[in-house]
């Protein structure tokens, strides 16, 4: 078992004591503006109730006024000499059933206004004493603990619903006091009452279709408390549903078919997004749709862009977000990094033409556009796309031309196992229109023209090569010229950029067979080796015009160029002494 060092766990210490503080933080302020709402709508209910409670009991204005109206009765009865009144006595109280509605529905509006208010109080308590425990004096590995210890205890008693619950009082209580208040007014008015119903119902259609759509849509930022709870409810009938199918299923059906039906993992996932929540459930829509949400992510910031710095800083970032391609003789696996690529480059967003013309107008700093265009190029090789000429266009071939000769070592290198890679990709094009579609001529001298602007055009037979031919010696030749301009660079950059030479040789050479080649491609690969070989040896006996390396790395160097290139010159010295051989024999015969 490995134990972390003690600066990792106090790292690891400090972000769960950091996300503890910012949870109940959050937890005081929603708390504390849960609470001035509860206690303002109280205090516009309880006003309602002065007024409304009354019809609950017999009013002392109305007894005064029938005793009046007996006195009278017994005055007038004496002055004419009639038949005296019945005696007095109080006829029943009976109190009207819509009022006593009415008092119902507001006093239990209050009830939860005043519930609201409490738990929010509450809410606040707790988080005060939580802040309190965990700012004690102490040493740092001692708070952390201690908060990590009350963390956990909120996740293990769900706090967070009963925050939760407080905003959900609060709106029941709103409902309940509007329709106690509907009710109050079909009793005094009828036409306030239907102009208060009618903007009822539209409010609450409203808070209705707020409930529904995040269950429908997880994107949807509109949200009432009622949505959580009616997700959690809908997702345990659903449950239950399956549940009970899933048993009747298994006395109905055989074990095979129930199998295909999958009853018991859509139950497992019923019962994760039960126990998960809603917010749960947006988290995992979000991480389905991250192919989408990258695309569409990086799309509005590439569009966004204006000043070439801040093109530059998200062009800088490319080869960490293609991470590292692997060349294998199978079929490539896009990934979804990939895929957002593709198509930022060949929808209508234009980010090869932009590195194209970024390099083009900012020579003086080409390095970050240089290092993209590179593992873009490379890319392009792996998962065999299409188009790299137009993805880039000409913008870009005349700034690698330019940069090929550029005075930093590490900038020409890299322009030239840019061009090198991206001759590469051409080639496969041209391959696959003069096979599938060779009546296509212009796109044919196109991709020609785009090779010899990429390779370096020293060769005057490679314009006048068939297509057919020009494919078949187009590999080894761009691999010579590799060669013949990158090996003079070497002296001038350190291991981390030759790193670049080493990768592009190795894509260069898969797919390469040098006996199939023509003499003159097979004499071009020989003599940049050769020329390798008197240029290593003159590094070794006079000192380079580039600062000197550390010690051992032209050694290195050595070892590896020969193990890249070392084998395709042995498969042509062998295929040249084989032909020697056979020529010999016939002359004996």
């Amino acid at each position: 078992m490995i134990r972390p060092s003690w600066k990792v766990g106090r790292a690891t210490w400090t972000e769960s004591s950091s996300s503890c503080v910012l949870s109940y933080t959050r937890h005081r302020a929603i708390a504390s503006t849960d609470f001035f709402q509860a206690a303002l709508f109280s205090a516009i209910v309880a006003a309602f109730i002065i007024d409304g409670y009354k019809y609950l009991i017999r009013s002392s204005n109305d007894t005064t006024n029938q005793l009046l109206t007996q006195i009278t009765q017994q005055l007038s009865a004496s002055a004419t000499a009639s038949e005296q009144p019945p005696p007095f006595s109080l006829p029943p109280f009976n109190v009207p059933v819509p009022m006593r509605q009415v008092n119902i529905l507001w006093f239990l509006s209050l009830s939860l206004s005043v519930a609201c208010a409490l738990t929010a109080t509450l809410v606040q308590q707790w988080a005060r004493k939580y802040l309190f425990t965990t700012q004690l004096p102490s040493s740092p590995q001692r708070r952390a603990r201690v908060r990590t210890y009350l963390f956990q205890g909120v996740l293990r008693f769900r706090l967070c619903t009963a925050v939760d619950t407080v905003p959900l009082l609060l709106h029941a209580s709103v409902f309940l006091f509007f329709i106690g208040l509907v009710q109050f007014l079909f009793q005094v008015d009828d036409a306030p009452a239907y102009a208060l119903l009618c903007s009822v119902i539209v409010c609450a259609k409203a808070y209705l279709v707020l409930t529904l759509l995040p269950l429908f849509r997880r994107d949807c930022p509109y949200l009432t408390p009622m949505s959580g709870p009616l997700w959690r409810i809908l997702q345990g009938l659903q449950f239950a549903f399956l549940f009970s199918f899933r048993r009747i299923c298994k006395f109905l059906m055989p074990d095979r078919t129930l199998r295909l039906m999958n009853l018991k993992e859509y139950g497992s996932k019923c019962k994760e997004r039960f126990w998960g929540g809603l917010q749960h459930d947006l988290e995992r829509c979000a991480k389905e749709s991250s192919q989408e949400l990258d695309t569409s992510a990086l799309r509005w910031t590439l569009n966004s862009l204006r000043e070439p710095s801040e093109l530059e800083s998200l062009i800088a970032g490319i080869p960490g977000f293609l991470g590292s391609a692997t060349i294998t003789s199978e079929t490539p696996q896009l990934t979804p990094s990939s895929i957002t690529l593709y198509n930022l480059l060949h929808v209508s967003d234009h980010l090869g033409l932009r590195i194209g013309h970024l390099l083009k107008t900012q020579l003086h700093t080409p390095m970050p556009c240089v290092d993209a265009l590179w593992h873009i190029t490379r890319w392009y090789d792996v998962v065999n796309v299409p188009q790299w000429d137009r993805a880039f266009g000409e913008a870009t071939l005349d700034s690698l031309r330019a940069l090929k000769g550029s005075r930093d070592a590490a900038i020409a290198l890299t322009a030239r196992c840019t061009a090198a890679l991206g001759a590469r990709v051409v080639l496969k094009d041209l391959r696959r229109i003069v096979v599938q579609a060779p009546t296509k001529r212009l796109r044919i001298m196109e991709l020609r023209k785009i090779l010899q602007a990429l390779m370096d055009a020293e060769r005057p037979d490679v314009e006048s090569l068939p297509d057919d031919e020009f494919i078949r010696d187009g590999h080894l030749l761009n691999m010579a010229d590799v060669l013949t301009g990158v090996v003079p660079l070497l002296p001038g950059v350190d291991e981390t950029r030759a790193n670049v030479l080493w990768d592009t040789l190795d894509t260069l050479r898969v797919g390469l067979k040098p006996h199939q080649v023509s003499l003159g491609a097979q004499t071009a690969i020989v003599d940049a080796w050769n020329a390798y070989k008197v240029e290593f040896e003159s590094w070794e006996t006079a000192p380079p015009v580039f600062p000197r390396q550390p010690p051992g790395s032209l050694g290195r160097y050595r070892s590896r160029m020969q193990k890249l290139v070392g084998p395709i010159i042995q498969d042509i010295a062998g295929e040249e002494l084989a032909k020697r051989d056979a020529e010999m024999v016939w002359l004996l015969i």
